[in-house]
């Protein structure tokens, strides 16, 4: 028997549950996993009108959606996806696309919005916002590229860099689509939305689906049942293996486009001729002769996996495509004998195509201000001085455990003469450190780093 399940009305009023009964409504306490965790109350199919309007509900639109119970539906109710300052294709398509992907996760109003191209302040009003061709600082220039989840970009246009104030979504590529940021806003970096073509809608759609996953693991999911962070490790650990392998394994597509573009170097600048000509033969053998990943390269890389896990210091670890994110314990810093709690970091080492061996350092819960750490200033990649060279060197190796270990150290041990911000703007550790720092950990900043 097919049933339907409501949320947030009725599970606990004995006079609502007393009227279902004596209507013939037979009623049962349901619970479901997906799309959201969620308990409400769960009727058949069939005694649908009269059940809703037992429940006060009949003046709602309602939208259904599967769970991870066969039998059961949930209706949602009471919020809908809304497009305004629109400038693009169809507004409905994507609103339509975002009410099958996103509303059932967040069972919140969403808000769809083009700034076209200019930066928007996070609105925190209790609905969700999705800002397309936006991002809360900083300006677009990023040149994109082919495709993103296999799928031809119809409009490649500039996209804007991920803000680092937020949780980056990836596409499998390793290109940094979109960003969470706030309580629920999700900036897209680029105009997804120009023609309104199938192409941009599936697009669109991946990246509905990934910042739904991300808002469950985030903030929706009660941590008892979350994924195990065994699965978590494994695959991530599988992911890492992908990147450190790729080289092995080039994307046709991008060998033809380094092609294109050093044919064009070739005619416009002589004096790289030699460099260009070079590049291009390597990779039209490699087009031709794709090398495949031999065995004990992929060992190689996981052990070096495991070395990861085990550097000091590194609470967890996330690998995406074309990212390795590292989770730290509270970094500590001392000074005139006073330790100061800095705070928990996420160090991300880039190993996209485009941005390889870069390294970003994010304060997630003691940022002061624009400060992240006495010697690192929002949005600004930190200054390694004369580790520079030795990160480099070690990431273009895959030595990844070495790398996080040195920027550990760097964040503890920093000379105060690099220092362009105050340490005692950050608080003082006393007593034990744990207790010490769940006083000022956040909340929703915790559990998204409990569920890596």
């Amino acid at each position: 028997m097919q049933l339907l399940l409501v949320v947030g009305t009725g599970i606990d009023d004995v006079a609502i549950k007393e009227k279902l009964a004596a209507a013939g409504i037979i009623t049962e306490t349901a619970n479901i996993g997906w799309p959201r965790v969620a308990t409400g109350i769960a009727f058949p199919e069939d005694k649908r009108s009269e059940a809703i309007e037992i429940l006060g509900l009949k003046d709602n639109k309602f939208f259904e959606s599967a769970t991870d119970k066969e039998n059961i539906k949930v209706l949602i109710y009471g919020c809908n996806v809304e497009a305004c300052n629109w400038s693009g294709g169809d507004p409905a398509k994507f609103a339509d696309v975002a009410r099958e992907i996103l509303l059932p996760v967040v069972m919140q109003t969403i808000v769809i919005s083009v700034p076209h191209n200019r930066i928007q302040p996070v609105v925190n009003d209790g609905k969700v916002h999705i800002f397309i061709w936006s991002s809360p600082d900083g300006r677009s220039g990023i040149t994109m590229p082919r495709k993103m989840w296999g799928l031809p970009i119809d409009n490649r246009g500039y996209a804007f860099a991920p803000s680092g104030t937020g949780e980056t979504i990836f596409d499998d590529n390793g290109w940094a689509a979109a960003e969470i940021v706030g309580d629920m806003n999700i900036f897209i970096h680029h105009d997804v939305c120009h023609y309104g073509s199938e192409n941009e809608l599936k697009i669109f759609a991946c990246i509905c689906q990934e910042a739904a996953f991300a808002l469950q693991r985030r903030v929706l999911l009660p941590r008892e049942i979350k994924s195990p962070a065994q699965k978590i490790l494994e695959d991530s650990k599988a992911a890492y293996e992908k990147i450190c392998s790729r080289r092995f394994n080039p994307d046709p597509d991008d060998l033809q486009e380094t092609i294109e573009k050093n044919e064009l170097v070739i005619l416009e600048a002589q004096q790289t001729i030699a460099k260009a000509v070079r590049e291009n033969e390597g990779c039209k053998k490699k087009l031709k002769n794709p090398p495949e990943a031999p065995e004990e390269e992929t060992k190689k890389f996981s052990a070096e996996f495991d070395k990861l896990c085990n550097v000091e210091g590194v609470e967890s670890i996330r690998v995406l495509p074309g990212i390795v994110m590292v989770f730290t314990e509270p970094i500590i810093m001392e000074f005139h004998s006073v330790k100061y709690l800095i705070g928990r970091f996420r160090i991300d080492i880039l190993l996209d195509d485009y941005n390889f061996g870069e390294i970003h350092c994010y304060n997630l819960d003691r940022a002061v201000g624009q400060w992240f750490h006495p010697n690192i200033k929002e949005n600004k990649k930190p200054c390694f001085g004369n580790l520079s060279h030795r990160l480099g060197n070690l990431i273009g190796k895959f030595e990844i455990a070495v790398a996080i270990h040195l920027v550990i150290q760097y964040l503890k041990y920093s000379s105060p003469k690099g220092w362009e911000h105050d340490i005692t703007n950050w608080p003082i550790v006393e007593g034990n450190v744990a207790a010490n720092y769940a006083n000022y950990a956040r909340g929703a900043v915790r559990q998204l780093i409990n569920s890596m």
